[in-house]
């Protein structure tokens, strides 16, 4: 069965309304003493919201937009004034209540505006205001600013610097530009780093082709080794200025049989070969004189 709200908490949050009509907002300290008896009271009317509505859980920020919702726009923005000047003393900072009844009173008046958290939410309330301008939202965001000394008020972002709205408009625009320019970077950069990623990819494709092109050729190369005969080998190794002569390690210790002018061109080789002092040309250059001995 749905409750409604108490006569208790009516009568409260009546008083508060009375308090932010008239001005006389010492009335508000002996409502709430200290921050936990302040404290006990907006939990009490998120429970009796909750429970009027038969919901299990309600999160805080729609409980304060269905208690707007009981209220007119005088009532609703005078509410917003003794709630800003209790919290003074009994600070709730970014879960302040001020924050959601703020923005439904300027949903009350017609107007634009997000609670994102940041200066997104500000820069849209602005441009909605500059279309259609309002006296009453006006004067009570400057008041808020004025005598709030929650930095979360009413905006919910404890970044805003400027207390007026010409101020504000300003401050917000260039963060917007800013956040424009940020955008802009980030989408050049990621493009650039797409753009970079995909050359590399193209290099890494060619240098596989170029890789896998200089592996066939060595390979028909080789090949093409083992269709010369001693004369032809030995000729070949004798003019090859690109490749070292252990390059041709295999096919020279597998000669046999060699000619006369064959053994001469080897040994012309050995000579070569001992220029080198590497182990690899010494061991090739002892393989070599043995064949020859044959």
């Amino acid at each position: 069965m749905q409750t409604k709200m108490t006569e208790h908490t009516k009568n409260i949050i009546n008083k508060i309304i009375e308090c932010g009509r008239s001005g006389l907002y010492s009335d508000l300290e002996s409502l709430f003493p200290n921050w936990r008896d302040y404290k006990s009271f907006i939990d009490q009317i998120h429970s009796e919201i909750r429970l009027e509505g038969n919901e299990q859980f309600l999160h805080y920020y729609e409980t304060f937009n269905r208690l707007s919702e009981k209220y007119d726009f005088d009532s609703l923005l005078n509410l917003i004034k003794g709630l800003t000047i209790i919290e003074n003393d009994h600070k709730q900072g970014s879960v302040s209540p001020v924050i959601a009844l703020y923005k439904k009173l300027i949903e009350k008046a017609g107007l634009f505006y997000l609670t994102t958290g940041d200066k997104q939410g500000i820069y849209l309330l602005i441009r909605s205001l500059e279309q259609n301008p309002n006296t009453e939202i006006e004067n009570l965001t400057h008041w808020i600013l004025k005598n709030s000394e929650n930095p979360y008020l009413p905006f919910g972002t404890s970044t805003l610097i400027s207390k007026t709205i010409p101020d504000i408009k300003i401050e917000v625009e260039n963060w917007f530009q800013r956040q424009k320019e940020t955008a802009a970077r980030e989408k050049q950069e990621r493009e650039d780093k797409e753009k970079r990623e995909e050359l590399r990819k193209e290099q890494a494709a060619e240098n596989i082709k170029i890789h896998n092109a200089k592996k066939q050729s060595e390979r028909e190369f080789r090949q093409s080794l083992s269709n010369l005969n001693n004369n032809e080998l030995l000729t070949l190794i004798s003019n090859d200025k690109k490749r070292p002569i252990y390059y041709y390690s295999n096919e020279l210790i597998r000669m046999n049989k060699l000619k006369p002018n064959e053994k001469e061109l080897l040994n012309k080789i050995i000579v070569e070969l001992g220029l080198n002092e590497t182990k690899q040309s010494k061991r090739l250059k002892k393989q070599l004189l043995k064949i020859i001995e044959k």
